[in-house]
């Protein structure tokens, strides 16, 4: 009897990412037929989406590239992109992965308090944004981040709760180590 209750509690995770999945795909169809053909001249165009689980084994969906639904009649193409980010919590620390390809080291420019980081790149032919809410306060000064291969990877140490955080509302700015 266990065996088989843990094995339908598995698959009822399955389900719902199933669900979302077939949803975004439904909605992702109707986009791009209301999209007409001289949106997409000259233009590229990124859109996908990332399904991982919450610490409570919650599927979370997020959208990443450069295509957002704005009503069920019209869908917006940015030159920005969304880059794809992977964000992982541990103990004392948040690492946030962003993949930003086709752009050096000093086009990204990093801001930070202590609830949002927010990533872009300053290339004209490649631009990318995206501001992260993280899932736990950090300190914005302690952030380091490190690009290679087109791999942006910040570490944030997390604050303990009791800890007050100087400046709540200030933006932080976070150099690239080598």
């Amino acid at each position: 009897m266990g065996r088989k209750k843990s094995e339908k509690s598995k698959t009822g995770n399955f389900s719902e990412i199933n669900r979302l999945i077939a949803r975004f795909l439904e909605d992702v169809t109707r986009d791009f037929k209301s999209i007409s053909d001289e949106s997409f001249t000259n233009r590229t165009i990124i859109y996908g989406f990332n399904v991982r689980m919450d610490k409570n084994g919650n599927p979370i969906v997020e959208q990443f590239g450069n295509v957002k639904p704005s009503n069920e009649e019209q869908v917006l193409i940015s030159d920005k992109r969304e880059p794809l980010v992977d964000i992982i919590e541990k103990d004392k620390e948040i690492i946030i992965i962003a993949e930003m390809p086709g752009i050096s080291k000093g086009e990204i420019s990093i801001t930070a308090t202590p609830m949002e980081v927010h990533v872009w790149s300053n290339n004209p032919d490649r631009g990318y944004s995206r501001r992260l809410k993280v899932p736990n306060k950090v300190n914005p000064d302690s952030i380091v981040a490190k690009f290679r291969n087109g791999v942006l990877e910040m570490t944030c140490q997390k604050v303990k709760q009791e800890k007050p955080i100087k400046a709540f509302n200030k933006e932080y700015i976070v150099k690239i180590v080598s």
